[in-house]
């Protein structure tokens, strides 16, 4: 069910995409500072919307990088726990009485 939600979703998505594309198909001045482009509406937005998208995977990297070391630090540390308590839990008790 929520395959087929997601599946709407996204055609929706594509639908006003392209009716989007098709409605806003005049020529906008890009300038570059150096340069100055035309081009078409949908074609800044789109590689817009793809520099933002990159832009931002690329400044989660850092951080998604320090999440994944500190999750293997965390593993190791439970392995040696787990192990200590294997440890212990094989040593017979001694009856102080």
């Amino acid at each position: 069910m929520l395959r087929l939600i997601g599946f709407i979703v996204a055609l929706l998505v594509v639908i006003l995409g392209a009716s989007f594309a098709y409605l806003n198909f005049g020529p906008v001045p890009v300038d570059l500072w150096v340069r100055t482009y035309d081009v078409g509406l949908p074609w800044v937005v789109f590689l817009s919307l793809a520099l933002g998208w990159v832009l931002g995977i690329l400044s989660v990297t850092g951080i998604i990088v320090n999440q994944l070391a500190r999750i293997r630090r965390l593993k190791r540390s439970v392995k040696l726990a787990e192990t200590e308590i294997n440890n212990l839990r094989s040593i017979p008790i001694r009856n102080a009485h």
